[in-house]
């Protein structure tokens, strides 16, 4: 009796040499598509080689970010900040002497803060093109150039230059953005407690000092453009929220789970003790809606306050999944829940003592 078209295909693939079957598909008997056995349970080289799910879920994301500099102070002695996002302050306009002949005089360093996490945000920088935006003008016309130099800080302090940009174009008297660019060599993977450090310089060509004017927030947009990949995080989560306060990190994760959604919180700060927080929802004009307080505490229980104004739900009913409702104040309007001790102490009781009529 013949063999069936998988089966030859089947005995080819069982012999001791390599064997590459022709056909337009593939059958694999009896595993539902599990590629984990012969050569698809290493890692793939070549790019049409078949992948495994391990494989898929350890590839690195490409992505980037941009660091805005920021009039504020940072923790640094005479360095300013850096943030991941865009201010919403008015624009910050400072300035610095340039000597005559200056050949790359510094005019500010910005870092980004202490509190950024940049691990979370980018893990490793890629090699590539990393962009600055400088908005700025001059006192006089087509003498003065500026440049940036790119660093990592590490947790103790020590700087390790990345890149170095090239010069601008000859910068004029009117406020202008400012494009330049920095050519990063190799991948740098970050530590945690790395910090991004921007440093910038000034040339000027002329003899005679002047001065240069560099603008920052409001709708300047000075920043650099940073390159990097991090890792998937594997969640299933569709937000993921963190605020602090009290000196704890909060996260919120709204997650799904067999379709049922639900916020969870959890104090990260290690500590053991409470943390407590007010969240405040705001609309799109940031007009505050509404506030709501929780505290964590160190035990099993999970504490709601409203900081002002009534808890609402919304919904036909309530669920209380076979579990009691406690620690009820007694009713005092006729739509209040009663609590057992109401009901006890309002329950008169009444003797009948025979008769037609029985009045209550």
């Amino acid at each position: 009796m013949g063999q069936t078209r998988e089966q030859r295909v089947i005995k080819q693939l069982s012999g001791t040499q390599k064997q590459t079957p022709i056909a337009t598909d593939m059958f694999i008997p009896n595993h539902s598509g599990d590629l984990s056995v012969g050569n698809v349970n290493i890692t793939p080289k070549n790019p049409k080689d078949p992948v495994n799910k391990e494989y898929v879920d350890s590839i690195s994301i490409n992505t980037g970010i941009d660091l805005f500099a920021y009039d504020d102070a940072s923790d640094i002695a005479t360095y300013k900040v850096l943030k991941p996002e865009p201010s919403v302050g008015s624009e910050v306009e400072g300035n610095v002497s340039i000597a005559g002949n200056a050949s790359g005089q510094a005019v500010g360093a910005r870092a980004t803060e202490l509190t950024c996490d940049c691990v979370k945000l980018i893990n490793t920088l890629t090699a590539g093109v990393y962009n600055f935006h400088v908005h700025m003008r001059a006192a006089t016309a087509n003498r003065l150039t500026f440049y940036a130099e790119f660093y990592v800080r590490d947790s103790g302090g020590t700087e390790t230059l990345i890149a170095t940009s090239e010069e601008t174009a000859l910068i004029g008297t009117t406020g202008f953005g400012y494009d330049t660019h920095a050519t990063v060599t190799e991948e740098y993977p970050l530590s945690t407690g790395d910090r991004i450090v921007v440093k910038g310089y000034a040339k000027n060509s002329s003899p005679a000092a002047t001065t240069l004017y560099i603008a920052v927030e409001g709708d300047t947009a000075t920043r650099i453009s940073v390159r990097g990949i991090s890792a998937p995080r594997m969640h299933d989560s569709l937000a993921h929220l963190k605020w602090s306060e009290a000196g704890h990190t909060i996260d919120s994760v709204f997650e799904i789970h067999n379709s049922s959604p639900f916020l969870s919180f959890k104090d990260t700060n290690g500590s053991g003790t409470s943390a407590q927080s007010t969240i405040v929802f705001q609309d799109m004009d940031n007009a505050t809606l509404g506030t709501f307080g929780f505290t964590y505490p160190t035990n099993s229980d999970f504490y709601i306050t409203a900081t002002s104004g009534k808890i609402r739900l919304s919904g036909t009913s309530i669920y209380a999944g076979n579990m009691k409702i406690t620690d009820l104040v007694n009713p005092t309007s006729d739509q209040d829940a009663a609590t057992k001790k109401y009901v006890d102490d309002n329950d008169s009781d009444t003797t009948y003592t025979g008769g037609t009529n029985l009045t209550l």
